[in-house]
């Protein structure tokens, strides 16, 4: 089944000793995906073919925890894999799908 909104715990850093929990809706999405965070800071949000080409790759600065931000996605339709970098390291990787 497809999933309409997507919460994604993962651990940072080689010692995994830190949890950061990033919700990604919707997905599958047509123009915008909105990344939440629930932990303040500066990651970057890579978009990637299946192939491994970037085609997004924008730093995204939060506030403020629980903070929400839309960013558009100019794509193709198709499976992508969205990562999110904060401090050099992918925190979390996730598949979307575009409409």
């Amino acid at each position: 089944t497809l999933l309409d909104y997507m919460v994604i715990k993962s651990y940072a850093g080689v010692k995994q000793n830190q949890l950061t929990e990033i919700s990604i809706y919707p997905n599958p999405f047509v123009e915008s995906v909105n990344l939440k965070f629930e932990e303040s800071g500066s990651y970057t949000a890579r978009l990637l073919t299946l192939n491994g080409q970037v085609i997004l790759n924008q730093i995204v600065q939060i506030n403020d925890a629980g903070e929400a931000v839309n960013i558009k996605l100019n794509a193709d339709k198709g499976n992508y894999l969205l990562q999110i970098v904060k401090d050099g390291k992918v925190y979390s990787a996730m598949k979307l799908i575009k409409k």
